[in-house]
């Protein structure tokens, strides 16, 4: 038998090289439709079927969820003509998509699954390893250049601008392929009829708007005649200074470890019951990723539930109107433990509170261990025309900074030898005012800043008989708590010296005696319940100055 596997490689590159919300929705579904949905196509113009393994000896799905596609042929012909089939396709009508397709021989009766699985995983990490960027003339210098992807702009596109009047872009195929399957999916399937060259698309039903809305409707927890907008600037609210954009993204914590938890129970078995083996491998494996990818989702609609139940309490203060219900989010990329959105920027940090509280309090069995699925969350907030394959680089490098805060509290552990809290949730963000620079490593240089913040609630009881407050190392940590953000956020709200604060927040990187004198003026100390070290609240001030005035929460502060 063998195997192939299917992986795109540089998602966020693909997705985010416009700032046009169109294209990166197109973009997202593209990635979602080669994933999930073009393999059903081939195989049944292979006459193939397209069933479980386990569930058919014909069938040729192995596991197909979260974005984790794995496929399995009887001989290598029927394995390369499927990659070839594929490969055509997305080259063809899916430009600038980086596709990775890694095939492997498999014994199903004699060599175990968990082998052939990290097997593919080093395979796979080897070519994207091994990508080399080789020189193409993508022009001679004769054709106007895309200004999304700096391509060649081959392309007409026609759109309606503020006053309904239709004017033509000039894009390159990228953005052409991204635009016209965004088109497909909103109803004008036309497009691929006349050109008749998409067969698996055209070979079913037009899809119309009202189809379109009630699949998304299904998707997501979309109630009470709330829509998602497919404009930026609606989503970033009325044009003027405070007008901000958030782009939120999300990865889980420890996958691997947890993973691996779960294979330990496959590894050893004896070579009689090694069919038997692989075949409930597959089975619980398949319900395993199937149950993680539920467990995001859920978590993400229980999100769009807050934001249509609770929106009196917040959609003044984004500049939103009450009739037009329009949710102030929109998701991009809901891959298993792979989360990104775009959400205003007044409610992007809220939004990722709820969501990593929602998900942390979330368990799932790997093996004989049960884990909470803890993230790592990064929110890049910039203004509306901030170039987005630069918002994402920073949010991508402030979740690295949340992992990298929890691989510190993991030591911390270690050195009070304790396993307590050895897994946690962790949100960073950075608030960009129009700066050129994006470099998180030089900005945490220059600011007195508290982030990334672990979420946890000191107030549980379930917590705080968890806490070892006379470790010094691991006292820190705990400290820098999203809590404590938000009861030093309440409190200088509710101080009536706004305007000193935020006059005083120009000059607390430059001064530590001005800090000092800050510190006492407000007697913050008093102020802020819990054995909080002096410096740590400083710091947290600092946050609490720097995002008051684009701090909107969701459920009014409740």
């Amino acid at each position: 038998m063998f195997v192939v596997k299917i992986d795109i490689g540089s998602k966020q590159k693909y997705i985010f090289s416009s700032n046009i919300l169109k294209q990166i929705i197109g973009a997202s579904e593209i990635i979602r439709y080669v994933t999930e949905g073009l393999a059903k196509e081939i195989l049944q113009s292979m006459n193939k079927e397209y069933k479980n393994h386990q569930d058919s000896n014909g069938g040729n799905v192995l596991f197909e969820a979260g974005g984790n596609s794995m496929y399995i042929f009887n001989n290598e012909d029927d394995a390369k003509e499927f990659n070839k089939i594929f490969s055509r396709f997305v080259i063809e009508y899916f430009d600038g998509l980086e596709l990775i397709i890694v095939i492997k021989e498999f014994d199903i009766e004699k060599r175990n699954i968990v082998d052939l699985y990290q097997e593919i995983e080093q395979a796979l990490t080897k070519k994207k390893g091994e990508r080399n960027y080789q020189f193409k003339r993508l022009s001679y210098g004769l054709t106007r250049i895309c200004p999304n992807t700096r391509k060649p702009a081959g392309y007409e596109y026609k759109e309606k601008d503020n006053n309904n009047k239709e004017k033509i872009k000039y894009i390159s195929k990228e953005s052409e392929d991204k635009l016209r399957f965004y088109d497909f999916l909103c109803g004008n399937s036309k497009y691929y009829d006349k050109q008749n060259k998409i067969k698996y698309m055209i070979g079913s039903e037009e899809i119309n708007h009202e189809q379109m809305k009630k699949e998304l409707e299904e998707r997501y927890s979309l109630k009470n005649g709330f829509e998602f907008t497919n404009e930026l600037d609606i989503i970033a609210g009325p044009k003027n200074e405070g007008s901000y954009i958030g782009i939120t993204c999300i990865d889980g914590n420890g996958m691997g470890k947890k993973i691996d938890s779960f294979n330990d129970e496959y590894k050893k078995v004896p070579k009689e019951k090694i069919f038997d083996s692989n075949q409930e491998y597959i089975e619980k494996f398949r319900d395993l990723t199937e149950k993680i990818d539920e467990h995001y989702r859920r978590t993400f609609n229980k999100i769009l539930e807050d934001l249509i139940d609770n929106y009196n309490d917040y959609y003044e203060k984004i500049g939103y109107e009450k009739e037009k219900k329009t949710l102030p989010i929109r998701p991009i990329i809901l891959a298993g433990d792979d989360i990104t959105f775009i959400s205003n920027g007044k409610i992007a940090i809220d939004s990722t509170r709820l969501f990593t509280e929602e998900i942390t309090e979330q368990k799932e069995q790997f093996g004989k261990n049960k884990y909470n699925l803890t993230t790592s969350a990064g929110i890049a907030i910039v203004k509306r025309n901030h170039p987005f394959s630069r918002a994402v680089k920073l949010a991508e490098a402030l979740e690295k900074s949340s992992k990298k805060k929890l691989r510190t509290m993991k030591l911390a552990c270690e050195k009070q030898n304790s396993d307590k809290l050895e897994d946690a949730s962790f949100i960073d963000w950075e608030i960009n005012r129009g700066d050129t620079l994006d470099d998180i490593s030089i900005i945490r240089d220059k600011n007195l800043v508290a982030r990334p913040y672990v979420i946890l609630d000191l107030e549980s009881k379930k917590n705080k008989n968890k806490i070892d407050i006379h470790n010094e190392d691991f006292k820190k940590i705990i400290n820098y708590n999203f809590y404590n953000f938000h009861k030093a956020l309440k409190q200088i709200n509710k101080s009536g010296a706004k305007s000193n604060i935020k006059s005083f927040f120009r000059s607390m990187n430059s001064s530590e005696i001005d800090s000092e004198l800050f510190y006492l003026k407000y007697n913050l100390k008093e102020k802020i319940e819990g054995d909080i070290d002096p410096i740590i609240l400083k710091k947290v001030t600092y946050d609490v100055v720097d995002a008051m005035d684009l701090y909107t929460y969701v459920k009014g502060g409740k």
